[in-house]
């Protein structure tokens, strides 16, 4: 019998694309799905329409968080505890998945692979980007996780129950980063690989996120140093360590630079942080944030 994926959607005000989502997983090629959608509390009609669309369909499992805004996080993990899959995967409530999209990572996986990703499409006002994620298993997996810190994003991956159980499910505590923190976590406990196909399409991005704000990209990346600062010592450098400092000085500079974007101490400090950042980009394969 065909393993069950579980796909798990955290929502929140998301009436105008929730059922795109939704129904990209209905319609995946790999039939053993369920898809476990969260509602964080929406304000907008979402519980209910989720409610009168997909009530009576048998593999779709609707749950909400226990307390008002509780974030994104928080309604991954309560969609989590409330499926059942042997591998779960994730999906944005303003993203969809392309039609092979479970297919092809669940056949990548093979002996002691715990976890599987893929590329994924970029698209607004009808231009698609696609970004090519490094290809893990031709690397030293913790070297090049613990150097860059990042290697795919959330919609992308898949893992396997067991691993994630290992791991521990997404840490609520932080804002942002959150794809990364998993993705290093399970470096440590299993070997990962890109499945070499696009998975996922990135649609309508809401800059309102809460993964969006100088400030919350500031406290998570801060928050992901803190938690890998001996890994990055152990697998890469002193130097390799400061660089990341560096980075996370630039994002607080940002952060001060949005509190005073009106004033030329604001300018002043978003063109510092520009030029930071530019130099700073010569030290990574791929500046997510």
């Amino acid at each position: 019998m065909e393993a069950k994926v579980s796909i798990i959607i955290p929502v929140y005000n998301r009436i105008y694309s929730i059922e795109k989502a939704v129904e990209s997983c209905l319609s995946q090629s790999y039939k053993n799905v369920e898809i476990v959608v969260c509602d964080d509390q929406s304000t907008d009609g979402t519980d209910a329409f989720l409610k009168q669309k997909y009530a009576g369909v048998s593999n779709v499992v609707l749950c909400t968080t226990d307390g008002y805004g509780k974030g994104s996080n928080a309604a991954r993990n309560t969609a989590i505890n409330n499926s059942s899959g042997d591998y779960i995967a994730f999906l944005d409530s303003d993203d969809y998945l392309l039609p092979t999209s479970i297919e092809d990572r669940i056949n990548a996986f093979s002996e002691g692979v715990g976890l599987v990703y893929g590329d994924v499409l970029y698209e607004k006002n009808g231009h698609k980007r696609r970004d090519r994620y490094t290809l893990i298993q031709n690397e030293k997996q913790t070297k090049y996780v613990f150097s860059e810190l990042a290697l795919c994003c959330t919609i992308s991956i898949m893992i396997k129950r067991e691993v994630l159980e290992k791991i521990g499910k997404m840490d609520e505590a932080m804002p942002a980063w959150q794809d990364d923190d998993l993705v290093t976590r399970a470096s440590l406990v299993c070997k990962m690989k890109h499945c070499e196909s696009v998975v996922a399409v990135v649609g309508l991005i809401d800059k309102s996120s809460i993964s969006k704000s100088s400030l919350n990209n500031y406290i998570g990346c801060k928050k992901l140093v803190n938690k890998n600062k001996y890994n990055i010592l152990r697998e890469t450098s002193v130097f390799r360590l400061f660089i990341w400092w560096i980075r996370v000085v630039d994002l607080k500079i940002y952060v001060m630079a949005e509190k005073n974007r009106n004033k030329l101490s604001g300018i002043l400090l978003l063109y510092l942080a520009d030029r930071v950042r530019r130099q700073l980009s010569r030290h990574f394969r791929f500046m997510f944030v």
